[in-house]
């Protein structure tokens, strides 16, 4: 059953000391003290679960902060790449908006070369908005849009001839809208 050393030592609650067979202390001391080391041990059970416990939650807590981490830094990348795509139409907007002005301010020049004056737009068709002209209940409103001007270069273009006349006029095909650069009817 064990080494010699093993059998040699008892427990210390199990030692009765010689002469004192009928002594009651001894056995109540006893009592208490198990009663206590079991509180202690039920104690220390508790607390060893509660550990526990709270180490499992704080691994699922971590997961989820990584989780979470992961998913941000995926966001930020989207934003990062959105931030570039708008950059990157703001841009174009600007060449574009350049490029149609200096356009318009070519065509007009070609256009009074080429008849002497801009003529306005006929009142009653699409292009009928005046360059110079703002309705009075937009004040402070731009004088006229890109469109406006392009319908008015059209109009233009038909007075002095249509498309032959646009083409003439430096006015590229695909920038007339529909039914402009041919003669209208009952003109």
């Amino acid at each position: 059953r064990g080494t010699p050393c093993e059998q040699e030592v008892l427990p210390v609650c199990h030692v009765r000391p010689a002469g004192r067979s009928g002594s009651g202390s001894m056995d109540g001391a006893m009592g208490k003290t198990g009663e206590q080391g079991a509180r202690v041990h039920a104690i220390l059970d508790t607390l060893r679960m509660e550990i526990e416990t709270t180490a499992a939650e704080a691994s699922v807590y971590e997961q989820q902060r990584n989780e979470l981490e992961r998913k941000l830094e995926a966001h930020l990348q989207e934003l990062n790449v959105l931030h570039g795509h708008l950059a990157e139409l703001e841009r174009v907007h600007v060449n574009m908006t350049t490029t149609y002005e200096a356009e318009i301010l070519s065509l007009r020049s070609q256009i009074e070369a080429a008849g002497g004056k801009v003529a306005q737009p006929q009142a009653g068709t699409p292009g009928a908005a005046s360059a110079t002209s703002v309705p009075s209940g937009l004040v402070g409103a731009p004088a006229a849009s890109t469109s406006s001007l392009l319908l008015g270069a059209a109009d233009t273009a038909n007075a002095l001839g249509g498309a032959a006349a646009a083409s003439a006029a430096g006015i590229p095909q695909g920038l007339l809208p529909m039914g402009l650069g041919m003669a209208r009817p009952g003109e």
